[in-house]
């Protein structure tokens, strides 16, 4: 999703083509021929395919010679990302393994971990380097937090002196829910800058793929089991204080992130037209 917004604006896209179908389900079955795209309303989403069927596409595939991804002939019906796509039964409905055993805006720490270690056991298996660890940019944050300047950053360093609250992403670049909200999270990093003043509300992330949460944060009571997480930091006026953290339990969408971040602050974020 990130990848495919980014070219969109960069490329100032004007309208965009793409496969859905109606009988996909869910929000899918109500989706028009020709319709504004809802993440940019001045861009249009063509859906050319929208009245076609799962039989009807695939009956075109093979009539045609059409090339498509081998790993619909091992049972995935529907590929997505690697953490969250599985093989399903025949009968199954076309996007059942799509964010299997997950909410679809997030993804399980243990299980991307496990992911990832099966990985990276086929890659030694196979005799090549691992490479499963893709990136998720994030060119609006003002902290790429690792676990070497996490204390610095968050707890009272000498870059905690630069905010009076840190907005804290807690993400992993190969869950599918993380790549949905980085388009989400740019959003409210732009209506952050809009309305907070320099040093007010400083953003940044902590991929924690293969990182725990350092034990300065687990002391304070961050504790993440699933993907994307927000914490808000709250910097003590007070010296030698701690500072406060606050934990979102909201959806991740842009307005009710704001919300909480206006009601926790007192700046009033929101997105401007």
């Amino acid at each position: 999703v990130e990848p495919t917004m980014r070219a969109l604006d960069e490329l100032d896209a004007a309208a965009w083509i793409t496969g859905r179908r109606r009988d996909q389900g869910g929000e899918r079955t109500e989706i028009r021929i020709l319709e504004v795209d809802k993440s940019d309303k001045s861009r249009y989403k063509f859906n050319p395919l929208a009245n076609w069927s799962y039989e009807e596409i695939w009956a075109y595939i093979h009539e045609n010679n059409v090339p498509y991804n081998p790993l619909h002939d091992r049972g995935y019906k529907s590929v997505g990302d690697y953490m969250t796509t599985a093989p399903v039964d025949q009968g199954a409905g076309e996007r059942s393994g799509r964010f299997v055993g997950l909410g679809r805006t997030e993804c399980g720490i243990h299980s991307t971990r496990k992911k990832i270690k099966g990985m990276r056991q086929e890659a030694e298996k196979a005799g090549r380097d691992f490479e499963g660890m893709a990136s998720l940019p994030c060119p609006g944050c003002d902290y790429e937090i690792s676990p070497e300047t996490f204390d610095d950053i968050v707890f009272g360093g000498s870059s905690s002196k630069e905010y009076e609250f840190l907005l804290l992403e807690f993400y992993s670049p190969l869950c599918g829910g993380c790549q949905e909200f980085a388009p989400k999270f740019k959003k409210i990093i732009a209506a952050i800058n809009q309305k907070a003043t320099p040093g007010q509300i400083k953003t940044g992330r902590y991929d924690i793929t293969e990182h725990d949460v350092p034990k300065s944060g687990a002391d304070r009571g961050i504790s993440i089991e699933a993907t994307p997480d927000l914490y808000l930091v709250k910097m003590s006026a007070a010296a030698n204080s701690n500072p406060t953290i606050i934990h979102y339990n909201g959806e991740h969408e842009v307005d009710p992130i704001l919300q909480w971040i206006s009601k926790e602050t007192g700046v009033q974020v929101e997105i401007t037209m």
